[in-house]
């Protein structure tokens, strides 16, 4: 006989699963986890005034408490940056620093981000002045396709305001967790040692 295996249910709140709640009682058919929840939300939910200081600005609107900071992000603020990439915190495509601190939006309710600092990748820098991370993804040309580009720029961006001289080691350990499906791991270490050694300097 075949050994059996008992599924865990995640310890975090994924957007995954609030997604098939959200929609599977109003949404006949497949689950689209692309869908936006802006014309599609459950009117049996409580609903919340949310206060975000985002990229500098202060933005206040009425969600859920267990939306995810992902959803608020995109649908609320129109702010695209973080992507949806697999709605279970293992991929980083999402995550943006909420006060100072990397976080995977897709499994953060916004009601945890609520009057705090959010910066995305568009209040990271400017193309007049980016950040030395930034700096250094175009100067090693990274990116291929760019989906992950967000999560590895925001990852390293938080990981090296606290460690400006990582080791090799340090900096594998730093963005554990984080995929690239095209591969450039080599180009990002190149990055990431440059990013590194600018910000020393500052």
């Amino acid at each position: 006989m075949l050994p059996t295996y008992k599924a865990e249910r995640p310890r975090f709140f994924p957007g995954a699963l609030y997604e098939i709640d959200r929609y599977a009682a109003v949404r006949p058919g497949p689950f689209r986890p692309f869908l936006s929840g802006r014309h599609n939300r459950r009117h049996d939910r409580m609903s919340e005034t949310i206060t975000l200081h985002v990229n500098g600005e202060t933005h206040r609107f009425q969600a859920e408490p267990d939306m995810p900071l992902l959803y608020a992000l995109r649908d609320e603020l129109a702010l695209n940056n973080p992507k949806f990439g697999c709605g279970l915190a293992q991929c980083g495509a999402c995550t943006v620093h909420v006060d100072g601190e990397a976080v995977r939006s897709c499994s953060m309710p916004v009601s945890l981000a609520n009057n705090k600092k959010v910066t995305t990748l568009n209040g990271l820098g400017t193309a007049d002045k980016p950040h030395p991370v930034q700096k250094a993804w175009v100067e090693e040309q990274v990116p291929q396709c760019g989906y992950c580009l967000n999560g590895w720029v925001m990852t390293t961006a938080a990981f090296l305001a606290k460690n400006k001289n990582p080791s090799d080691a340090q900096i594998r350990e730093g963005l554990a967790g984080l995929k690239c499906r095209c591969g450039t791991h080599a180009a990002i270490l190149r990055a990431v040692k440059r990013a590194a050694s600018e910000m020393s300097k500052a």
